[in-house]
């Protein structure tokens, strides 16, 4: 299934409306500013930084205001909210704006770059005037910290009793990646994480924008393994996990909650 993100995709319609002849399914991950051709079948994952403020802040634009106008109508798209450090606060704001507006939400965690180093704490001068780093100083920064994820863990629980309709999140999925070890187990000498299934898939392809391609390549380039909490890698990670998870009817109730989850979030039409 074909995965078309960033820069942004909707910039190049002819190529996704050629890629449309050949697949009914994929995912298109934009930031939601530009419309789509409402005849392509595949899903789309708006991205979301914050409420307005932050997200311009953040993004550059205002993004959000007119992602829900273009996007609010449209079954195919999710909210894809990237929770950070500056933002954490305001994912209840983000889930009211939503509900309202009658579309869906899910969460992602911010995953830092190589850039940021281990701990997203020592930012050298070359790399503070780049890219997201700008926003970033050992005080003021977008990395998570682990009395972070308690209150992510809470606020996305609270979140999916109060949004029932509006939330799309799977609750075992939440205690995973909440988890301040994370679930990658690293290879001491390269730091790459040797047991993310995508990284570590044959059927994984990363192809660029003038279609050169590379096997090595995580989905989402230059992420820092040690520190990542893509809901990408992760949810293809416990979904990987199948076997692991056959001991016991709960362990498998669990495991199938989370496949249940990652359809509604990239197969259309799923709940029908």
């Amino acid at each position: 299934m074909p995965h078309f993100a960033g820069a942004e995709p909707a910039k190049v319609p002819e190529r996704l409306a050629l890629a449309a002849k050949h697949w009914d399914r994929g995912i298109i991950y934009t930031n939601g500013t530009l419309p789509l051709d409402p005849n392509l079948p595949f899903m789309l994952h708006i991205s979301l930084w914050g409420a307005e403020k932050t997200d311009a802040q953040l993004r550059g634009k205002h993004a959000f205001k007119k992602a829900l106008d273009n996007f609010a109508n449209d079954e195919r798209a999710i909210f894809i909210y990237t929770i950070n450090r500056q933002n954490i606060s305001e994912m209840r704001e983000v889930a009211e704006v939503c509900a309202q507006r009658r579309v869906q939400l899910s969460f992602n965690h911010y995953s830092p770059t190589r850039w940021y180093g281990f701990s997203g704490a020592d930012l050298q001068g070359d790399v503070l005037s780049r890219g997201k780093g700008r926003f970033s100083s050992h005080d003021d920064q977008l990395a998570l910290r682990e009395e972070d994820l308690q209150t992510i863990r809470d606020t996305i629980l609270e979140l999916l009793e109060k949004y029932p309709a509006t939330i799309i999140y799977s609750r075992y999925y939440n205690e995973r990646i909440n988890n301040p070890q994370g679930m990658f187990r690293l290879d001491p000498e390269t730091g790459i994480a040797n047991n993310c299934v995508i990284l570590n898939a044959p059927h994984h392809r990363e192809y660029r924008t003038d279609l050169t391609w590379d096997d090595a390549d995580c989905c989402i380039p230059n992420t820092d393994c040690a520190t990542c909490r893509h809901y990408v890698a992760n949810y293809s990670k416990i979904m990987g996990e199948f076997h692991h998870h056959l001991d016991n009817a709960d362990d498998f109730e669990k495991w199938l909650e989370v496949y249940e989850t990652w359809c509604r979030l990239n197969i259309r039409n799923w709940n029908d």
